[in-house]
């Protein structure tokens, strides 16, 4: 059960990450990058609080967030270390990635019916997410870690700019999502139609469920991931197709958390 609670958070994080919706929110982030510092602290504080969200989200966001800043930023003429910017993306994101909504460890032992029930019963997120000392931890890595990225970037004539790269594989994932046919079926999976009633049946119950005490919890969460997912997905088609390409990342984690229990 936990293996496949894992695998989804990943597969609707990487999922979520491809959509549209978020490759315009992160090209509107690039084009307001006026500098190579802010090019930097920017991407790191992005990858941290894109992690605070899911680490499924912050493993992938951040990445696709650097190449689109450093195409942006050369582009205009704004010289950026891109293995630093990599490095930005992926230390901002590690280093809170456990202590986000997300955070297996806690969700888990908040779940009920979790593998260790019995010996320590539910634990609170009051005790572990949002305890004060956990916050304490996290505003200080937010607010430090930027400016310690910033302080790594070397000299002008030390800086190694990022390569040629497609212009926007959103857009072209995205329009490989349409079909020429116009048979009934082909024109109800290009629609949105299927993926927003489903949303909709799913915001409702989350509605239902937090409103009635509900908790944020593996499930509840994974849940929210899947609703945002179908919300802002295209059509039919092109969830599958999203979620196709996010089970190819996922595959590992499949041996890899049944590895952990193992040992």
């Amino acid at each position: 059960r936990f293996t496949a609670q894992m695998v989804l958070m990943l597969a609707s994080g990487h999922l979520l990450a491809h959509t549209r919706v978020v490759h315009k929110l992160l090209v509107a982030l690039a084009s307001r990058i006026t500098s190579a510092p802010m090019a930097y602290v920017g991407l790191t504080t992005a990858a941290s609080v894109f992690a605070l969200i899911s680490w499924g989200v912050g493993l992938i966001v951040p990445a696709i967030l650097a190449q689109i800043i450093a195409r942006n930023c050369r582009e205009r003429g704004i010289k950026v270390h891109f293995p630093l910017l990599v490095a930005c993306a992926y230390c901002g994101a590690i280093a809170v990635s456990m202590q986000g909504l997300s955070s297996s460890i806690p969700l888990a032992l908040n779940t009920p019916g979790h593998f260790l029930e019995t010996a320590v019963g539910l634990i609170g997120l009051d005790k572990t997410i949002f305890s004060v000392w956990s916050l304490a931890i996290v505003a200080c890595i937010v607010l430090i870690l930027p400016q310690i990225m910033r302080k790594l970037a070397p000299s002008d004539e030390k800086i190694i700019e990022a390569p040629v790269m497609p212009t926007g594989f959103e857009e072209d994932r995205n329009n490989a999502s349409t079909s020429p046919e116009s048979t009934p079926a082909a024109r109800l999976e290009n629609s949105r139609a299927i993926t927003i009633g489903l949303a909709l049946i799913g915001w409702a119950y989350l509605l239902r469920f937090f409103w009635n005490g509900g908790d944020l919890h593996l499930d509840s969460l994974n849940l929210l991931f899947v609703v945002l997912g179908l919300t802002f997905a295209d059509s039919a088609r092109h969830y599958i197709e999203l979620l196709c390409n996010a089970a190819k990342v996922t595959g590992p984690f499949l041996i890899q958390y049944p590895l952990y229990s193992g040992m």
